[in-house]
């Protein structure tokens, strides 16, 4: 009996053990994969994420679901959030959840952020204004409304900017009310079947630029926690007139697009900034315009100064000069002028630069077509150093704002002598 009695005792603690232990913090089967579905009323999409159960409940990775329901996931490091967005509406999801927002606390594993499907129904019932309700046989997650209706998948396609008109609408002048700067818009160059220039060692473009505006955009959200809005958060194809409508219609301050520069002499180097022009500074300039503005055709044939409207008028123009000069010098100073030709800010008739309704900047981090600066270009170090000096352009622009003190940087005499 004595016997009997202590196989019973170890076999109950054996039980309590395997009980209590998925509960315990951090605790839970290993991270796997889980099949979901999101159901609305015209159908459902499946999904499959990782995930892992801990006690009774699932735990899925955010940043999956997020990008398979195209919800924009923006993480801040420093402030250890998770800011989501559908459309116009947010929500905030803290790592400790002191916001409450979430009825357990979310789990991080290896790096990723996991919330419950309780968290999940949550989050789903704030960025899509719908009743949610789960499933748990089906691991399907019940929408009352219409979000993968034809209508609400498709993405309105920009209007085509008008010949005579493209430059009226302007957002305010940095002088008289105070230029607030809280949205930034990062365009990464090229993308998709656009591989942009393409290196020697075959780096190309559409990757460098991509890289580098995550990159930026994480800095931007850690040390200015100003909100970050991406053309193209993807390898994708985004067309010209689209990436302007993004930034239009998104009501950013400032736009920044990022791209690598090309020259048929591979001896050239350097860092070149831009802003609007209907007259390029120089050849290379214009030929350089024409290049990235191969997405619309024959842009220089068809009366460019009536797409492009007159620059004077523009009135932008100082804070595109002050933005400029700003981001030239940091990233400069950042990726050091070792080797490198120090240019001075540009003009050139851009096609984003043109049709954006807001300050404006166009960088050529680097020539690609120049091996030894492909090479630094595969240096994920070096990429980090590009997006920190344009980061460090961005917050001395910023200061120079909320100081008002009208401080010019050394290299927009250049701009504004041309």
């Amino acid at each position: 009996m004595t016997a009997i009695r202590i196989f019973r005792t170890i076999a109950l603690m054996a039980f309590c053990l395997f009980l209590v232990r998925p509960l315990a913090a951090g605790g839970g089967t290993a991270t796997s994969s889980f099949d979901i579905k999101v159901t609305d009323n015209n159908g459902s999409t499946g999904i499959r994420l990782s995930g892992f159960t801990r006690g009774f409940d699932d735990y899925y990775h955010l940043k999956a679901l997020c990008k398979a329901l195209k919800f924009d996931y923006n993480y801040s490091s420093k402030n250890k959030k998770v800011i989501l967005s559908a459309g116009k509406r947010s929500c905030t999801v803290f790592l400790n959840n002191s916001n409450k927002l979430l009825p357990e606390n979310p789990a991080m594993r290896e790096s990723k952020l996991y919330v419950s499907r309780n968290g999940i129904g949550v989050i789903l019932h704030k960025l899509l204004n719908a009743e949610v309700a789960y499933v748990t046989p089906k691991k399907e997650f019940i929408v009352k409304g219409s979000i993968f209706s034809p209508e609400a998948k498709r993405r309105p396609e920009p209007p085509s900017p008008p010949l005579s008109d493209s430059r009226t609408k302007v957002v305010k002048e940095i002088r008289g009310e105070k230029f607030a700067l809280r949205k930034i818009v990062i365009d990464a160059g090229h993308g998709g079947r656009d591989s942009g220039a393409v290196g020697p060692g075959r780096l190309e473009e559409k990757d460098v630029t991509l890289d580098i505006a995550k990159r930026l955009g994480e800095l931007v959200l850690d040390r200015m926690e100003k909100e970050v809005v991406y053309t193209r958060p993807s390898d994708k194809y985004i067309s010209l007139p689209e990436r302007c409508y993004i930034a239009n219609t998104a009501g950013a301050d400032i736009f920044v697009s990022i791209h690598m520069n090309a020259s048929v002499l591979k001896r050239v180097s350097g860092t070149e900034i831009y802003i609007y022009g209907t007259q390029a500074s120089d050849e290379s300039a214009r030929r350089q315009a024409i290049r990235e503005n191969l997405d619309t055709p024959g842009l220089y044939d068809k009366a460019i100064n009536l797409i492009l409207g007159d620059i004077g008028k523009k009135s932008n123009e100082n804070a595109s000069i002050l933005l400029a000069g700003f981001v030239e010098d940091e990233v400069i100073k950042n990726i050091g002028t070792e080797g490198r030709e120090n240019k001075k800010i540009m003009r050139a008739p851009f096609y984003v630069l043109a049709n954006t309704t807001m300050p404006s900047v166009l960088v050529e981090s680097a020539f690609i077509t120049n091996e030894n600066e492909e090479q630094k270009l595969k240096d994920p170090e070096f990429r980090q150093k590009v997006a920190e000096g344009i980061c460090n352009g961005l917050q001395k622009f910023s200061e120079a704002l909320d100081n008002n003190e009208g401080e010019t940087p050394k290299n927009t005499v250049s701009a504004q002598s041309k």
